[in-house]
């Protein structure tokens, strides 16, 4: 396993300003979250992702989660949407397996004298249905009235996105990590680090990885529905040199 370039945990996606909407819901909350990445994260091939993930989370000392989204990606090459973002897939599937293998068209050798003609790649869009993610979370520190809350938590992701149209990598997989907020007047910050254990779908092998994220939290706003969220999240490589 190895790091991406220039740091163990490169920052990789920065949402700004993203907007999230929370409700209450009997005795938990429901919360509605829209965010977009994109870059190529050094290997030349630009990939863009967008999430819009519904949210519901119950509980105090001891919390439960469940998480779903809908999933949008596109690349100029062969790329797959794990947990930790959409690394590109082109040069690391084992034997030319793989969801998306022969479904380009072929080259041909031009016969001598014939003009060439290059035709341009264009990105490829997919969308639907994202992973199910459950999460249990067991507070060890601070909450309540305190403006400081600090918990470990488990979660378990069950393979729902389609495979075939690389929204998910078909494999059951799990993050252990831990988690903390501070809350001032008018924001919240957060941050966490967790370490994942990624399922290896038949045509390709998955690194374990740790990651890390930092963020801030407005106010509610709106009459108490409308939340300014921004952060920054990072993970070692998932695929040895795709720059994730």
């Amino acid at each position: 396993m190895r790091a991406s370039p220039g740091a163990l945990i490169a920052l990789l996606a920065a949402c700004l300003s993203a907007p999230s909407l929370s409700m209450a819901i009997g005795d938990g909350e429901v919360t509605v979250a829209g965010s977009a990445f994109t870059g190529d994260y050094g290997t030349g091939t630009n990939i863009d992702s967008q999430r819009f993930t519904v949210r519901y989370v119950t509980g105090n000392d001891w919390q439960f989660g469940a998480a779903l989204s809908m999933v949008r990606i596109g690349a100029t090459a062969d790329a797959t949407y794990t947990g930790l973002g959409a690394p590109s897939m082109t040069g690391n599937r084992r034997d030319g397996q793989g969801p998306m293998n022969g479904s380009g068209s072929g080259t041909a050798t031009p016969a001598q004298g014939e003009a060439t003609t290059v035709a341009a790649v264009e990105d490829v869009y997919a969308s639907g249905l994202g992973d199910l993610w459950l999460s249990l979370s067991r507070r060890l520190v601070g909450g309540g009235v305190r403006v400081y809350r600090f918990a470990a938590n488990l979660e378990v992701k069950a393979p729902l996105a389609d495979e075939a149209e690389n929204l998910g990598t078909g494999e059951w997989d799990y993050r252990l990590g831990g988690a903390g907020e501070y809350r001032f007047w008018s924001l919240v910050t957060y941050g966490g680090v967790g370490w994942n254990r990624l399922g290896d779908p038949a045509w390709v092998d998955l690194n374990n990885v740790f990651d890390a994220y930092v963020g801030v939290d407005s106010n509610p706003l709106a009459g108490e529905r409308l939340v300014i969220s921004g952060w920054v999240d990072g993970w070692q490589e998932i695929i040895d040199g795709a720059g994730h």
